[in-house]
């Protein structure tokens, strides 16, 4: 995650609004990538080995897809920027 102090929070007013634009897209976009991964990574780390056909492990599919595609849609934004 980004440190309370980054230059990504609190960009200069000095900036241009296509400057603040582009400069805020790559701060949510790293802040979304590296929040979505740490709760993929904890969510996936709790499947317990051999058995996936749990009801405990089937709750965790739609989570982790929903975390996997934000880590895809957060990388692809930064890359378009």
């Amino acid at each position: 995650m980004l440190k309370p102090n980054s230059v990504f929070r609190e960009l200069p007013s000095a900036l241009d609004r296509k400057q603040v634009l582009f400069l805020d897209g790559i701060g949510k976009s790293y802040e979304i990538t590296a929040f979505a991964y740490q709760r993929l990574k904890a969510m996936l780390t709790t499947i317990p080995n051999g058995d996936l056909e749990s009801a405990s492990c089937r709750e965790l599919y739609v989570p982790a897809l929903l975390d996997a595609w934000a880590i895809v849609d957060s990388i692809d934004r930064f890359s378009a920027l």
